[in-house]
Order: C-alpha cells, then structure tokens, then sequence
C-alpha cells in the first residue's frame, strides 16, 4: 500500500519485530511499550495535523487459539493507550484491528468511547480476507473511524480464490524438506480426521499448532487455509510423501505479502510477523478506501500489474510485458485491482519460474538447511529486483540481528541452564550464524544471477559473432545478439 500509507512513526513492544519492520520501511519505528509513550511526544515532528492513526492492542486473551478467554488488565491497559492518543491528538482518519472475540470487551468499549467523545463517525465489523481475494479464511475485526464526513461504503465481497496452493506452487522446490515426514503428534490426529499423508492425491498445508480442542488444522491445494497462527512448525505434505517446511516466504504468499518484503531468517519470528499482522487484502480493501477518498470528478485509482519494481513509468521499456499488444503501444492500466494483482502474479511467476528453472547451488548448500534457506531469501531478494550487494547486506543484517539474540541469550543464561545440552545448542547456532556471515561475502555474484544462463548464453553470443563475421553481416546481427544478452541476468 506504499503510496497510500506512509507511516512516518511508529511503536512496537519487541525488538525484534522492530528490527524487520527497520528492514522494510526505515527507521522510524520506536521500541516501546504503548503505556510509557507520550502521543504528543511522539507525534511532535509531524507538520499540522495527523491524517492517520492505526492501532492493533493486545488481542491475545480474546483469541481463539487461546482456551481461556478471561479479559486481563494488560488488555484494558492498551487499550487506554489507544483512547489516549485519539484524544490527545484527534487524527482525522482512525483504525483499530483486533480479533473478532474483542468486539464485545471491556478493551473495546474504552476505545469507542474516546471515539464518540471526539466526535467520530465509526463502525465495526468483521471481514473475512478470503472474501476480498485472500488465501486464508481469516476473520478480523476492524473499526472504521473519520473525524468529519461520511466513512465510506463497505466492500463488497469478492469470489473466493480456488485454493492456497496456487499462491506457492512456484517456490515449493525451494522449501527445505523434512527427511523423516511429518511429527508423530500430527499423524495422529491427522488420522483423527481421516486422513493418511502418505497416500494423499493432492498438496496438503499441516498446521504446527493445534486448536485448543485438539484438532490440528490442515487445507488441500484446493481449499482456502484456516487462520495462520504465531507458532512456527507448519509443512507442506506433497502427493509423493514429500514434506516440506513451510518456512516465512510461503507464509508471505498466502498473506498477499509482496516477494520483495525481507522476511526474518528465524521462522518463529516469520511465524509470529505474519499470524498477528492484518491480511493485506483487508488493508487495501477496507482500510485504504478511507485515505483515498472516493470523489471520481477529481481522481481515478488506477492498478499497473507488472513482475518489476519502478516509482515511474518509462515507455522505453514497452514491450517487455506481456507482448500481445491487444490494444495498441503503450501503458496498460485497469481500474480493477484484482486483474492487476493476476497480471502482477503471472509476471512474477514467470521470473520466478525461470529463476529456479536454472537456479545452481553452490557446493554444500543444498544439504545445509540454514544455508539453503539464506541463500533462497537472496536469489528471491534479487529476482524480485534487488541488487546483489543490497540482497548479501540484508542477508548479513538479518543473521547478524539472529546471532546478536543468541549472544544475549547465552550471556543471560541462568546457572541451571549452564553446561546443559540448551547452552550448547545455542552455542552451536551461534558458531553456524558467525559462519554465515563469512559465507555470504565469499559467495559468488553468478549464482545470484542465474550465471549458468548467462555463460550459455555467453557462448552463443561469441558463436554466432564468428559465424556474422563470416558472412559479412556481423553489425546487424551482433547488436541484436548483444541486446538480448544483456537482458538475460535476472536482476
């Protein structure tokens, strides 16, 4: 939603979760926790008056995942913090998201009464994003909120998509696979529900967590996933009894997260991002209307699906597309976001496609789990635009931060936890992580680029320049040749 929401500050109670969002979007992010953080401290840069507000307190008392309900006061505590800042600061535009159990709490009410006492117009109602293109039946709770005017109409809701295995079908050859199949506790009550994950005939998704009643959820390729929960875990059981990790980048897909959004390494953490972050359906469809503005004699939000990364159009590159041309030369845009998410995907899949298609290894990754997947998240980082050196810092940043913890850990280690196996665990990720990072800048540019491309294509081209030389046509033909040598890195 870059364009649309902008945030120029931000608070969050876990460092590490801080240290992904500074990854993303800047340093603008202050770690707190929202009870000791004064609004108009933290608003005291921002120009005029502040056209956004958005908060999502502590929700994890209300969850369904969660066995006991029971409000607490930590709950009613953020709850007040959010009240204070609505009256401190009276932001034009005012959303909270929550799970759908904190409609009716104590939490809530203190919230929507700091709304009426400033005079919002607001709403609250639950949305499903598997019913604005989502690939997880997720149910959020969100409040509407507009200081003056009218809140825009509610979305309508869209088709469901035909399953959460079409998000991911590209990169499942790139997932680190379980050796000894799925965990005992999961067959178990797998077979609960009738089902055998060595004789299934279509990709199964294994949760990693089980409800509170016992039941461990699961979706087939050709149905929507249930709510994506905090705790890591989660595989991919596939039709010939291979089972995959389902690792941060597939938790990404089926979230409507971008291929270019730098996932955290530590799949706890890719786990606890994603199951507590809003469905980003949700944020485009029932969120950013409030900031758009829906006036059509002044504007029209227009959508451009493309595979690249740009903050302007350029016609030079015309053509590079889909090809087809069907209407003419020149730019196409559609005023339907979900063709242009369809375009946007079908231009992604192709470069990824051909990226794993041609993707070398380097000696020792494939059979080294932590290696494969740093070295996936980089080849991803630039297939989706990125630059090498910018794909190895982030990669560096990222183990860097993972070690820094482990270092901490290990020094705060209390003395029945030392000389046990825990300690040396540690200690062992630790040398791993230092390792990496000595690993990442020895590794070689060409298998980032898809350089076994690139040296065929080498040789084609020093051929075929022989060959036009021979015959006396050498200019027209090596121009065309060097053209779409050129283009062969995937960059």
């Amino acid at each position: 939603m870059k364009g649309i929401i902008d945030p120029v500050v931000a608070v969050e109670y876990d460092e590490k979760i801080s240290g992904v969002y500074r990854n993303n979007f800047g340093q603008h992010i202050v770690t707190a926790d929202v009870r000791d953080v004064d609004p108009k401290e933290l608003v005291k840069q921002i120009d005029g008056e502040v056209e956004y507000f958005h908060a999502s307190p502590v929700c994890k008392n209300y969850s369904q995942a969660k066995s006991n309900h029971a409000e607490v006061e930590l709950d009613k505590e953020t709850a007040a913090s959010t009240a204070k800042f609505i009256n401190a600061v009276k932001p034009k535009v005012v959303t909270i998201e929550n799970v759908k159990g904190y409609k009716d709490s104590e939490a809530m009410k203190i919230i929507t009464d700091a709304l009426d006492a400033n005079g919002y117009t607001w709403d609250a109602d639950v949305y499903n994003a598997a019913d604005y293109g989502g690939y997880t039946n997720r149910e959020r709770l969100i409040v509407r909120a507009v200081r003056d005017g009218k809140l825009p109409e509610k979305p309508k809701k869209m088709a469901h998509k035909s399953g959460w295995y079409e998000a991911v079908a590209d990169i499942i050859p790139t997932l680190t696979e379980k050796k000894n199949g799925v965990a005992n506790w999961m067959d178990i009550r797998l077979k609960a529900d009738g089902i055998d994950w060595r004789n299934i005939g279509k990709p199964l998704y294994v949760m990693g967590s089980a409800y509170a009643d016992g039941k461990v959820p699961h979706a087939f390729a050709d149905e929507l996933l249930p709510t994506l929960r905090t705790k890591s875990g989660d595989v991919i059981v596939m039709p010939d009894g291979k089972v995959y990790r389902a690792m941060g980048r597939v938790l990404a897909r089926v979230s409507g997260v971008s291929d270019d959004y730098k996932m955290p390494f530590s799949e706890n953490l890719s786990h606890t991002i994603i199951g507590n972050g809003i469905p980003t359906q949700l944020t485009e469809h029932v969120i950013a209307p409030l900031l758009t503005g829906s006036d059509p004699k002044f504007s029209i939000r227009t959508y451009h699906g493309t595979g690249a990364s740009f903050d302007k159009f350029d016609l030079s590159h015309a053509l590079e597309g889909e090809g087809s041309e069907s209407f003419g030369h020149g730019v196409y845009v559609t005023n339907s976001s979900k063709i242009g998410r369809e375009y946007a995907q079908r231009a992604k899949n192709r470069k990824m496609e051909d990226l794993y298609k041609n993707m070398r290894y380097p000696d020792g990754v494939k059979g080294d789990i932590f290696k494969r997947r740093v070295f996936g998240e980089m080849v991803n980082d630039v297939a989706t635009g990125g630059s090498v050196a910018s794909a190895k810092e982030f990669a560096k940043k990222r183990i860097g931060a993972d070690a820094n913890d482990i270092q901490r850990t290990l020094e705060n280690l209390k003395d029945r936890e030392k000389g046990t196996e825990y300690e040396q665990n540690l200690k062992n990720r630790l040398a791993e992580y230092k390792e990496g990072l000595k690993w990442i800048d020895s590794l070689d540019e060409d298998y980032l680029t898809t350089g076994k491309l690139r040296t065929v294509t080498m040789w084609i081209f020093l051929m075929i320049m022989v060959a036009t030389i021979w015959i006396g046509k050498e200019r027209f033909l090596i121009l065309w040749i060097s053209r779409r040598w050129q283009k062969m890195p995937i960059r």
